[in-house]
């Protein structure tokens, strides 16, 4: 009876420490997943530096309903659409070319997968 006790007393003790670090797990989870985000975020700002000094281009932080400044071209309703997280849908490049990214730009981003990007189409004519 005695082992008996003793066997329930453990089985307890670890149960709360089973508990503590199922809490602990999910509480590392989560900062390993900002972390990720944040280096993902340092990633694109590094691509995107290196894109603007190519290009003399500076990055810039959006403002509340900002769209990037863009080139107008006559025959920009016949070229192919391309998807780009910082100017949304364009005929000028892709995400990962973009040489104007605000910051956050994903250069991963695509017409399939907008993560989150820019919504804007700039291929629709304007009357």
């Amino acid at each position: 009876r005695h082992q008996i006790n003793e066997v329930a007393q453990a089985n307890s003790i670890l149960s709360a420490a089973n508990s503590t670090v199922k809490e602990e797990i999910k509480t590392l989870t989560g900062i390993i997943d900002n972390l990720k985000q944040r280096i993902n975020n340092l990633e694109a700002k590094m691509l995107a530096m290196e894109g603007s000094k190519k290009k003399g281009r500076k990055i810039t932080a959006p403002t509340a309903g900002a769209t990037p400044h863009l080139p107008k071209y006559k025959d920009i309703y016949t070229r192919r659409p391309k998807y780009c997280w910082t100017c949304g849908i364009n005929p000028w490049h892709h995400s990962v070319n973009c040489s104007i990214c605000f910051m956050g730009h994903k250069p991963d981003a695509t017409m399939g997968n907008k993560m989150g990007g820019n919504t804007k189409n700039h291929m629709e004519k304007k009357e």
